[in-house]
């Protein structure tokens, strides 16, 4: 009689046997994306305004935490309201650090604290689906804002806390420095700093999506049953993806703690946490492009709201209360937004961009050359 393998074996060996014809990431490679974001980045520190290059860099800080959903959301179907907690737990983890440590150092730290407090959820995170997961988790962002709250020794308590210079190298980012004789200034400086970990982040989701743990997570989102037959443990996995999750919020929260220049307690709500939910659903469940064009638009429609008030009459001016705030009219049209694109295109923008990247490449002339050879 042959025996028949076990079912549990090393979490190496059997995540291997999960079929290469079901994947959660994009299958080509990565670095034609990255070097595209670089290259915006690039634009964007070279001919960006003061104000333009502050919303970049809190972009930045959203997309960071939004890509840590995204995993999350998009191959657990996870949905995690909590992500305000360890956004705002890495920037009092940052605000705290600070003064006496640089910035790479501080960002550890908040990582590290987030997984932490991963750690303590996991377990019932990994066990929870839908609605349970999402009660769990608006819990976990309200408790975390009455701790922030009754620790002033940490968090200054409801007066708030002033964030210290981010250092880098030596060099405070967030002051103008002359380079080779040109004047490189602070917004600049820490954009770069920012995107830096940014590229980080894109290419180390990327390629653990493109894993075989990418792979199981991606099996066990399209069926359990079918997961659990390759011998797949749902509960680890969950908590795995969770864990990763939680680091990348409190990333994302300490580089908003350098960028802000003061935190409380009230940044940190469940609207923050929705926010950022709202930014994965529109850019696209388990996307990294999608979630980073997505969080553009979030940050960015105020700026171009603002800046098209002449021709919107019902829009108020800067500092002005007479009509709709920019930020107001902005969070309707992101609504709207994010309704249509969800009828339309179930998968967010990124499915969008998959649908039509076919019809574009079949006008372009080089795709007829290459169809005639």
């Amino acid at each position: 009689m042959t025996s028949t393998p076990e079912r549990t074996g090393t979490a190496q060996a059997t995540v291997a046997e999960v079929p290469r014809g079901v994947r959660s990431a994009p299958s080509r490679r990565i670095w034609p994306g990255v070097l595209g974001l670089v290259a915006v980045i690039a634009l964007t520190a070279l001919l960006g305004s003061p104000t333009q290059l502050r919303s970049a860099i809190l972009v930045v800080c959203y997309a960071i935490a939004a890509i840590g959903l995204s995993v999350l959301a998009g191959t657990t179907r996870i949905v995690n309201l909590g992500v305000a907690a360890f956004f705002g737990l890495g920037a009092f983890v940052c605000a705290a650090l600070l003064p006496v440590v640089e910035l790479p150092v501080a960002l550890v730290a908040a990582a590290a604290a987030g997984m932490v407090l991963g750690l303590v959820t996991a377990p019932i995170a990994g066990r929870l689906t839908g609605v349970f997961m999402a009660i769990l988790t608006i819990g976990l962002t309200l408790l975390a804002q009455h701790v922030f709250r009754i620790l002033p020794g940490w968090t200054g308590g409801t007066a708030g806390r002033t964030v210290a210079a981010p250092i880098v190298g030596g060099i405070r980012v967030d002051r103008d420095v002359v380079v080779g004789g040109a004047t490189v200034s602070g917004e600049v400086g820490y954009l770069l700093v920012c995107s830096l970990v940014l590229v980080l982040v894109v290419v180390a989701t990327s390629n653990l999506l493109r894993s075989r743990i990418g792979r199981a997570l991606n099996t066990l989102a399209t069926s359990p049953v079918a997961a659990r037959s390759f011998g797949i443990n749902p509960a680890r996995l969950r908590s795995t993806a969770f864990l990763y999750s939680s680091a990348l919020a409190a990333v994302g929260g300490g580089l908003f703690a350098g960028y802000s220049g003061f935190v409380t307690y009230e940044q940190f709500n469940v609207e923050l946490s929705i926010e950022l939910l709202a930014v994965v659903v529109l850019g696209g469940l388990g996307s990294v492009y999608g979630v980073l064009l997505a969080a553009l638009v979030l940050v960015g429609l105020p700026e171009l709201v603002l800046a098209l008030h002449h021709w919107l009459p019902f829009i108020a001016p800067a500092g002005s209360t007479d009509g709709i705030t920019a930020e107001q009219f902005s969070a309707v049209l992101f609504g709207v937004a994010l309704a249509v694109v969800m009828v339309v295109e179930p998968g967010g923008l990124a499915g969008l961009a998959r649908r039509g990247a076919p019809r574009i490449r079949s006008v372009l002339p080089l795709h007829h050359t290459r169809s005639a050879r």
